[in-house]
């Protein structure tokens, strides 16, 4: 059975009583805003190592005047929103916007979220609220899901999805295989013949990360921003994720049932699978070019 958000139940979302960013009126915060927005720019420039590669001047200088233009019309909550949005083009999951109000939404919602392939379902909810974990969101208000989750992903930072003989050496991958454990695929990419299953990691073999935190001082908007570049595979490698060999979906029926469908597609390689024999034919500092990693995300 599909569910639908209605008006009535969204009140329940509301923040009050949290540590939520107070609104306060815009007339009196624009030039708070304006000197945080130039301290952010400034931070960012100075702080990620490659802030020029992937915030070029020509797409990066408008969006910041736009926002400038937009800043007496903004509360506290929209103006973090939108340095948020500023962040995100870093396309660097470790460089985001850390609200105190997205903090208190978190604590405060009395319901949790997962999106699968098939759609976006509630995991787990208050106990007044229990009747709805398993059913699928569609709707919130009169809107439907899917183009409220597409208006949302701007303002989300994110860097993006043996073989001849009788072992196969397996490593289970998908978007929460991140930071560090990024690091560790890349070195099984990089020096092993390991087979990927499952779906794609959540930041490619050569990424930024290590951030580091400062709070905007006019607004108290906490920030990260990158300051590593971290190289695990060739330089010309510009993957935004090391994708599967055997690639998995992600479907809700699957966690109601309690299988894994991943593990199960791992257990059932074979020496004698053709994934198996193509990853063997390439030597292991070449794996970055095999042919499954030409696939489309």
């Amino acid at each position: 059975m599909r569910f639908a958000f209605h008006r009535g139940f969204l009140a329940s979302f509301a923040l009050s009583g949290s540590t939520a960013m107070a609104f306060v009126p815009a007339a009196d915060r624009a030039a708070d805003y304006a000197a945080d927005l130039d301290e952010l720019v400034a931070r960012l420039r100075t702080t990620h190592p490659e802030f020029a590669e992937r915030c070029p001047e020509a797409t990066f200088l408008p969006a910041v005047a736009a926002l400038r233009e937009r800043l007496g019309a903004l509360s506290d909550a929209a103006f973090a929103l939108e340095l948020g949005a500023l962040v995100a083009r870093l396309a660097d999951g470790h460089s985001r916007v850390e609200t105190e109000w997205s903090t208190a939404w978190q604590r405060t919602l009395p319901v949790r979220f997962r999106r699968f392939e098939d759609g976006l379902f509630v995991m787990a909810a208050a106990p007044e609220h229990a009747a709805l974990v398993g059913q699928r969101v569609t709707r919130i208000g009169a809107r439907a899901i899917e183009p409220l989750l597409a208006a949302a992903r701007p303002h989300v930072s994110g860097d993006n999805d043996a073989m001849r003989d009788a072992f196969v050496p397996l490593a289970l991958i998908g978007p929460h295989t991140y930071s560090a454990a990024v690091n560790l695929a890349s070195d099984l990419e990089r020096e092993t013949h390991t087979l990927f299953v499952g779906q794609p990691t959540g930041a490619g073999a050569n990424h930024c990360g290590d951030a580091l935190r400062f709070v905007l001082p006019r607004t108290g908007v906490p920030v990260r921003c990158s300051t590593v570049r971290w190289q695990k595979s060739d330089p010309r490698d510009r993957r935004t994720a090391i994708l599967p060999d055997v690639q998995v979906a992600d479907r809700f029926a699957d966690w109601r049932a309690g299988r894994d469908p991943v593990l199960d597609a791992a257990l059932s390689v074979t020496p004698d699978d053709p994934v198996v024999r193509e990853l063997a034919a390439l030597a292991p500092i070449s794996h970055w070019t095999r042919p499954s990693q030409r696939r489309r995300r």
